[in-house]
């Protein structure tokens, strides 16, 4: 496959799965995910960390809710009867062009994952098959943090990683504490927490929801671990 070949199916793959998310067709964005994620894998896994075909790739947040009014409401919903911690619920897209985060390929990927992960999560809430679907999406955050940091520490990350290993975190937490795991959910909130402290000003008016919702999530962990 060509560069030029390549970069165009990875990005029109990626914006398959997108409207088949917003759609709510989740089986159908997960396989376009899944198609995008290997069009970039031979250069992950043989370690080339910014490869020529890709450079002009860039990550932006991307709402799957068609209602753009309350986009910035609708990043963060909750859907739990017992669980009142908010699910960063946007995607994040593939896009040319000067706007936007650069990328290296191993984020890329992270990203499709993250993009899997969500469509399992949000499916787990609309279908009878949650477990199964809370599980591959945990399992997909769980492999798109570990790509994500494998080149180095979280101090590291610039600003598009951050956002992007914040939403996993949220993410993680939220579906751990719907299994009751408590302590994975924690742990995630003490990375979330870790990584917001080393945010700076212009990540602020994004991060503040994070923040707020590590606020509510933190007070819930608490409320639930077993008493001394």
């Amino acid at each position: 496959m060509s560069r030029s070949i390549a970069s165009q199916e990875l990005l029109t793959r990626s914006m398959n799965g997108l409207e088949l998310l917003r759609q709510s067709s989740f089986d159908a964005a997960i396989q376009e995910f899944r198609y995008a994620i290997k069009v970039v894998a031979a250069t992950v896994i043989s370690g080339v960390e910014n490869a020529p075909e890709f450079a002009s790739i860039r990550i932006t947040v991307y709402d799957v809710d068609e209602d753009q009014e309350h986009q910035q409401c609708k990043a963060f919903s909750s859907f739990s009867d017992h669980n009142t911690m908010y699910i960063h619920s946007s995607a994040f897209r593939l896009c040319e062009g000067a706007n936007g985060h650069c990328l290296r390929n191993d984020c890329i990927a992270s990203s499709l994952l993250y993009n899997v992960g969500l469509a399992h999560h949000l499916k787990a809430h609309q279908t009878h098959g949650k477990a199964f679907n809370f599980r591959r999406a945990l399992k997909s955050y769980e492999v798109a943090g570990q790509i994500l940091l494998r080149r180095g520490q979280m101090n590291e990350l610039d600003a598009g990683d951050r956002t992007l290993l914040l939403a996993i975190y949220n993410n993680k937490a939220h579906a751990s504490y719907n299994f009751f795991d408590y302590a994975t959910s924690s742990n995630c909130l003490e990375v979330l927490r870790y990584i917001l402290s080393q945010t700076t000003q212009d990540d602020a008016e994004h991060c503040r929801k994070f923040n707020l919702n590590l606020l509510f999530a933190d007070g819930q962990c608490k409320r639930s671990a077993p008493a001394a």
